[in-house]
């Protein structure tokens, strides 16, 4: 097999094999694993190459496959020599949202070490709870899916610089008591979830100078895909209206912009004033 280095790649072999010899940037995902740790692979129009012996990786491979990856096998022995190196603690594959990393530095400039709360609301498996960890923060993740809140810990724990374990709470918020005290986090991050219901709950969680990092789509949506409902997508301004127009929040980003299928969405970060 010809390999390119747009593949992403995954050594089901022991923890020992993987951090003696394997394909250098390659992550450790143990063959018993794999199938419950997909939600830890890229998205799907990444090719996906699995390390391990060739009687171990064909049950790997198709469930991998049925999942949406395109999916090939390697031995360690086909891979070339310049290609290989030590297994690495802390690599992943996934990523967190692209709005929240450009931010980052921004919110952590304004936000001192003690003061890194931050409540993840529709977080899914995850993801930016895990990034946000590694890097110091103490946060919450709120998800009415309990099989989703059960792997927000443990990616969370695999991150190499994690300090404190997430806190996760199952709530409904169609219907549950909004569970966020007021004025008690420095970051509310909201990415692809919107409630109408729920925005007075997430303005009064901010605490002063904390902020709110938002990114949904947004009314054009509907002519490309879904949402189609209007309660499901932004019209244009309104989300720095909600959180400006009283003169609490100051606006430090407030775009549209096109992802790659073609849908408008609004990525929005305010700041509460002190």
């Amino acid at each position: 097999m010809e390999i390119h280095a747009e593949r992403k790649f995954v050594d089901v072999r022991t923890k020992e094999e993987w951090l003696h010899r394997t394909v250098t940037g390659s992550v450790w995902i143990p063959a018993n694993q794999v199938s419950e740790r997909l939600y830890e692979l890229p998205e799907t129009k990444i090719k996906i190459t699995i390390i391990g012996d060739e009687k171990e990786t064909g049950p790997i491979v198709a469930r991998v496959e049925k999942a949406g990856w395109d999916v090939a096998t390697l031995t360690l022995a086909e891979v070339p020599e310049e290609m290989q190196g030590k297994g690495a603690e802390g690599e992943y594959l996934w990523k967190p949202t692209p709005l929240l990393v450009d931010l980052i530095q921004t919110i952590e400039t304004l936000t001192p070490l003690e003061h890194r709360t931050a409540c993840d609301i529709g977080c899914g498996h995850g993801r930016d709870i895990a990034y946000l960890s590694n890097r110091g923060w103490k946060v919450t993740g709120i998800d009415n899916r309990p099989s989703l809140l059960h792997h927000v810990k443990d990616l969370a724990e695999r991150m190499p610089n994690h300090v404190h374990k997430p806190i996760t709470i199952n709530a409904d918020l169609k219907r549950d008591p909004w569970p966020v005290p007021p004025f008690s986090v420095n970051l509310v991050v909201v990415v692809r979830f919107l409630l109408r219901e729920t925005l007075p709950g997430i303005k009064a969680s901010v605490a002063p100078g904390g902020f709110v990092l938002y990114s949904h789509f947004v009314d054009g949506c509907q002519l490309i895909g879904t949402p189609k409902n209007p309660k499901h997508y932004f019209q244009h301004g309104e989300l720095e209206d909600f959180f400006c127009s009283d003169g609490g929040f100051e606006t430090i980003l407030n775009e549209e912009t096109i992802i790659s299928d073609g849908r408008p969405v609004v990525n929005f970060l305010a700041r509460r004033k002190e």
